[in-house]
C-alpha cells in the first residue's frame, strides 16, 4: 500500500511538472504574439501616414496643375487680345498711308525688288549695306536686306503749295418767282440699294488670316508636309535643322510675329494646295475663304463656305 502511494504522488509530481512546463510555454508565445500585434500595428500607421502624404503630394500638384492651366488661358487669351490690337494698329496705318494722312516711303530696293532678286544680286546689294553673306541662304539674306532697307530714315514730305481762296462772285437779287399751278407729286421710282464696297485686302493680310487659323487649330490638316516646308522656308525656318516638329516650329515663329519673306510666293502655295485637293478647302473657316475671295474682289456678301469656295476655285483655275 504504501508502495503503490509514492507510485502515485511521483505520477502527480511529474503531471504538475508537466503543466508548469506548458504554463510556460504559452507565457513565451503570448509575448511573441503581443510583440508581433505591436509592429503590425506600428507598420499599419507608417503606411497610414505615408498614403496620407501621398494624398496631399497628390493634391497640390492637381492644384498646380489647375493653376498653369489657368495661367495658360488668360496668357493666351491676353495674346489673342494684343493680336487683334496688332492688327488693328496695322490697318489703322494702311488706312493712313492710302488716305496720304502719312506719306509712303518707297526705298531704293523696294520689297517687291528685292523678293525678285537672284542669289548674286542679293549678295552685292547686302555686301553695300555691310551686311555679312557668309554661309547664309538667300531667304535669309533676303530678309535681313529688307530690315536694313526698312530701317532707312524716313524723308520728309515735300509741303504742297495751298491754293489762295477765291473770291466768291457776288449774287445779284433774284425776282421772286410766279405762282405756278399746283402739279401732283410724280412718284419717282425706288432708288436701288448702293452695294458697300469692301476694302481689297493685301496678301500679307491674307496670309495672317491662315496663320490664325494655323495657330488656333489643334491639328490643321490642311498644311501638307510640303505646304509646311513651303511656310517654314518663308518665315526663314530651315526644315532639315529641326530638333522640334515643324509644325510647332512655324507656330512660334508666327506667334512671335517673324516677317515673311515673300507673302505672294507663300499665297500661290496656299492656293496650288487648294486646286490639288478640293476637299482640303473644305478644313477651312469661312472667315479665311472670305478674305482669300475678298483679295480678288468676288463679291461674298449673303454667300455661304461652299458657294465662297466654289467661287475661288473658278477664279484660281
Amino acid at each position: 500500500m504504501a508502495y503503490l502511494l509514492s507510485q502515485m504522488e511521483d505520477v502527480l509530481d511529474a503531471r504538475d511538472q508537466l503543466l508548469t512546463e506548458k504554463a510556460g510555454l504559452l507565457a513565451e508565445r503570448e509575448a511573441l504574439m503581443d510583440e508581433e500585434i505591436r509592429q503590425l500595428k506600428a507598420q499599419l500607421a507608417e503606411e497610414k501616414e505615408k498614403t496620407m502624404a501621398a494624398e496631399l503630394i497628390a493634391e497640390q500638384a492637381l492644384q498646380a496643375g489647375m493653376k498653369s492651366t489657368r495661367n495658360w488661358e488668360k496668357e493666351k487669351k491676353r495674346r489673342k487680345i494684343a493680336e487683334e490690337i496688332l492688327r488693328s494698329m496695322r490697318a489703322v496705318l494702311d488706312d493712313s498711308v492710302t488716305t496720304r494722312i502719312l506719306p509712303q516711303y518707297q526705298p531704293a530696293e523696294t520689297i517687291q525688288e528685292i523678293s525678285r532678286m537672284d542669289k548674286q544680286t542679293v549678295k552685292s546689294h547686302c555686301l553695300k549695306y555691310g551686311i555679312n553673306t557668309e554661309g547664309k541662304g538667300i531667304i535669309q539674306l533676303k530678309r535681313e536686306l529688307q530690315k536694313h532697307v526698312e530701317a532707312e530714315p524716313v524723308p520728309e514730305p515735300v509741303a504742297e503749295p495751298v491754293p489762295e481762296p477765291v473770291a466768291e462772285p457776288t449774287q445779284e437779287p433774284v425776282p421772286e418767282p410766279v405762282a405756278e399751278p399746283v402739279q401732283e407729286p410724280v412718284q419717282e421710282p425706288a432708288a436701288e440699294p448702293v452695294q458697300e464696297q469692301v476694302e481689297t485686302p493685301s496678301a500679307r493680310y491674307v496670309i495672317t488670316t491662315y496663320e490664325k487659323f494655323l495657330t488656333d487649330v489643334e491639328t490643321p490638316t490642311f498644311w501638307n508636309t510640303k505646304l509646311l516646308r513651303e511656310h517654314a522656308n518663308q518665315l526663314g525656318i530651315n526644315p532639315a535643322s529641326q530638333n522640334i516638329s515643324l509644325l510647332a516650329s512655324v507656330r512660334q515663329a508666327v506667334n512671335e510675329n517673324v516677317r515673311l519673306a515673300e507673302p505672294l510666293v507663300l499665297l500661290g502655295h496656299f492656293e496650288e494646295r487648294l486646286k490639288q485637293e478640293r476637299c482640303a478647302g473644305a478644313r477651312l473657316n469661312k472667315d479665311i475663304l472670305k478674305t482669300h475671295c475678298e483679295y480678288y474682289s468676288i463679291n461674298t456678301d449673303k454667300k455661304s463656305k461652299s458657294d465662297l469656295m466654289q467661287l475661288l476655285l473658278q477664279r484660281l483655275a
